[in-house]
């Protein structure tokens, strides 16, 4: 198992900070090309370094008092 290097930690960075970002704009903020980030982070996920996305929801501005547990 290849250990998380320099790029895949930036990488997982821009992540944590927006996780919609598109593979070419990540890309761009590291370097490569949109194809490549895209193997790195899918790489990641089957590792389990990535091990899940998920979304943070504002109850109170999303309009509904609660939302079911996963």
């Amino acid at each position: 198992m290849r250990n998380v290097d320099d790029i895949d930690r930036q990488l997982l960075e821009l992540l944590q900070q927006d996780a919609t970002r598109s593979y070419a704009a990540l890309g761009t903020a590291v370097g490569l090309s949109a194809g490549a980030v895209h193997e790195r982070v899918r790489k990641m996920r089957e590792r389990g370094v990535i091990r899940r996305t998920s979304v943070d929801v504002e109850r109170p501005r999303s309009g509904r008092a609660c939302w079911p547990s996963p």
